[in-house]
């Protein structure tokens, strides 16, 4: 018994002796970069046992960023703390905001906004400035659109609600998943956040429920909570997953910094009257994005509502 009692008092002194160092370690950190080479491994469901490449971590001006390791100083690490590592760092550390680098990938992206997630840490993309921002032009007109597009939505959901509840019940039915899916995509700035949307099953599987949900554009209804929550807008860019966001080119990367929408801001005769929205080229989205980037007015964005309401209305009543 006095063995078992004096092994976990030595396991339990070399636990606390190794967080109290990774603390000390990290608030020691002066306003200089500090460089850290490490792999390590989140755990996520649908990704199982995906281990991470090296990582080049620098901590500036309580900022945490974020790249790639160079191959040639990439290094497999076998320690079986290395999963505690990462959650750690960003437990014990003052950093509050994570700035990712799009080289990481969309796979390592997603385990970092998990891990921010878990922490309470706010997630960024590092990306070029976007000086000509609508907010930054027409501050006043920004402000009363931002107030428009919450009182809208809580509008639009009270409205809706029968609506939303009968479609969760319909989902649920239909399959044991989650009815309400929850994807990271790029927000306003490069931050990172988890955009909602009714389940419609697979690009090549979609149920009978699935397909009339997203012929109507039905599928986005739960957006209207990421607009109450200031992550997106009733109209604005096309909103980025990880996956799309990674192939974006440098040249075109400042329109990530776009605020995104429920509506797109596609010409509205492809926008709804094409069957499959997925034809469009991501080229193609990339010019519209600028150009709203550009060109935004308030007046504009009424005006994109005001076309899809009445054909969204005719569908409905038309079905």
């Amino acid at each position: 018994m006095s063995d078992l009692l004096h092994d976990l008092h030595r396991y339990l002194h070399n636990k606390i002796s190794v967080q109290n160092g990774l603390q000390k370690k990290l608030y020691d950190l002066s306003q200089d970069d500090l460089l850290i080479s490490q792999s390590d491994y989140l755990p996520d469901s649908n990704v199982p046992n995906t281990w991470i490449p090296n990582y080049a971590l620098r901590w500036r001006q309580r900022k945490l960023i974020v790249q790639l390791l160079p191959e040639r100083q990439q290094s497999s690490l076998s320690s079986s703390h290395e999963q505690e590592w990462l959650v750690a760092c960003l437990q014990n550390s003052p950093v509050k905001l994570v700035k990712l680098d799009l080289g990481l990938g969309d796979v390592c992206l997603k385990i970092w906004a998990e891990a921010c997630r878990h922490t309470d840490r706010q997630a960024f993309l590092r990306l070029p400035a976007a000086p000509n921002r609508p907010q930054n032009k027409k501050p006043l007109h920004w402000w009363l659109k931002r107030r428009l597009d919450w009182i809208i939505a809580a509008l639009l959901l009270v409205v809706l609600s029968p609506v939303l509840l009968s479609l969760l019940v319909l989902l649920q039915l239909e399959s044991s998943e989650p009815a309400v899916l929850r994807q990271w995509c790029v927000g306003e700035r490069g931050r990172l956040f988890q955009c909602f949307r009714f389940r419609t099953g697979s690009s090549l599987n979609l149920t009978d429920l699935g397909q009339w949900l997203s012929r109507l554009k039905l599928d986005r209804l739960p957006m209207l909570l990421n607009v109450l929550r200031g992550e997106m807008s009733l109209v604005g860019s096309h909103p980025f997953d990880l996956s799309s966001a990674t192939q974006v080119n440098l040249e075109s990367r400042c329109c990530l910094n776009l605020l995104p929408g429920i509506v797109g801001i596609q010409p509205i005769k492809r926008y709804l009257l094409v069957e499959d929205s997925k034809l469009l080229s991501l080229c193609d989205r990339y010019q519209d994005d600028c150009a709203y980037l550009q060109g935004w007015s308030l007046e504009w964005d009424l005006k994109f509502l005001l076309m899809v309401i009445p054909k969204l209305i005719l569908t409905l009543s038309a079905d």
